[in-house]
């Protein structure tokens, strides 16, 4: 059998000029440098015949890679898959035409930007083994369908699973406790997102840009929402804070204007600026927490001006003298 070998440039791409005798099948190694450090991969091109490599692809020579079809990542693939693994920076590259990955060996954690613009895949199959991914690893997925995170997964990275536009659905498992910096921005397709009560924490623009979901079910264990989480939902009917939340920083709900009711839980003490901004169709906003919240100037700027805001009964009155709070005393009744 014949080998067809290649080099890989700065950015990770490479081509192979097959030989006018190949049949299909064949060994293809590729050597990559970066950082001083030289790595070699082995895989086997399309063949008509299935099975064989560690590396397989569903499609066929014809106009070879442009048909690569599903890549899947066989048990010859375990443990760790490094940083910048199978990166695709422009959609120029082969890995930008693959139509799905499966991964089905023992992987345990995936490396920053390893999967980075897979821009032509529907689908992907994660290891019920893994544990990390990392920064970027799964970004610009633009046409994936939906994401479902193994069982074992504990960390997530910032931009992990950004600018999915395609997807319309995603699960979690009961493992991960803290979701990072933009992991799941601009999903501009989901409809809605139900967090786990595992989750404690949401960092800074995790969730924002969903301008089709309608539905959020926040976790009961949630503590913080952080800078611009959940900004630009503004297709989304309620919100209900959780009682477990003491923050709501910047621009954490900006932009929510279809939602009509809001919750605010018996735990919540501070409410940044902009963070409930343009809330221009809320008709109820329900202040549970007995002593006021400490509100921004502006965390309230659009809030429709027929509102009713309801506060405990008892707190009536610390409600409409608190800062900030007083300007909206006229809409305030105790229950």
């Amino acid at each position: 059998m014949a080998i067809y070998t290649g080099t890989a440039d700065a950015n990770g791409d490479f081509s192979i000029n097959f030989g006018t005798s190949y049949t299909g099948g064949q060994k293809v190694t590729v050597t990559a440098e970066k950082d001083a450090a030289t790595k070699s991969i082995e895989l086997f091109a399309p063949s008509g015949v299935t099975g064989g490599g560690v590396i397989q692809f569903s499609g066929n020579m014809t106009t070879f890679p442009n048909n690569i079809g599903n890549v899947t990542l066989t048990d010859g693939i375990s443990g760790a898959i490094g940083a910048y693994a199978f990166h695709s920076g422009n959609t120029g590259t082969m890995w930008a035409k693959a139509t799905g990955l499966a991964i089905t060996g023992a992987v345990s954690s995936i490396g920053g930007f390893a999967f980075l613009n897979w821009a032509n895949a529907t689908s992907l199959s994660l290891p019920a083994s893994l544990t990390t991914v990392g920064d970027s690893a799964f970004s610009g997925w633009s046409k994936c369908l939906s994401l479902t995170l193994g069982s074992n997964i504990t960390t997530l990275s910032q931009n992990a699973f950004r600018f999915w536009n395609a997807a319309t659905s995603i699960v979690f498992n009961a493992n991960v406790t803290n979701i990072p910096t933009q992991c799941f921005q601009a999903w501009s397709k989901c409809a809605s997102l139900i967090l786990p009560n595992t989750i404690t924490s949401i960092a800074d623009y995790s969730f924002s840009d969903w301008p089709l979901a309608t539905s959020l079910t926040l976790p009961s264990g949630l503590l913080t929402v952080d800078i611009g989480a959940f900004s630009g939902w503004s297709a989304c009917l309620e919100l209900i804070i959780p009682n477990s939340v003491t923050s709501i920083a910047i621009q954490a709900f900006y932009n929510w204007t279809a939602c009509t009711r809001v919750t605010l839980g018996t735990s919540l003490s501070s409410i940044a600026s902009d963070a409930l901004r343009n809330l221009t169709s809320c008709d109820e906003l329900n202040c549970l927490r007995a002593t006021p919240p400490t509100l921004a100037s502006t965390a309230l700027t659009g809030l429709k001006s027929t509102c009713v805001i309801k506060v405990p009964s008892a707190s009536l009155s610390a409600y409409q003298t608190a800062a900030n709070w007083s300007a909206h005393a006229s809409k305030m009744v105790g229950v």
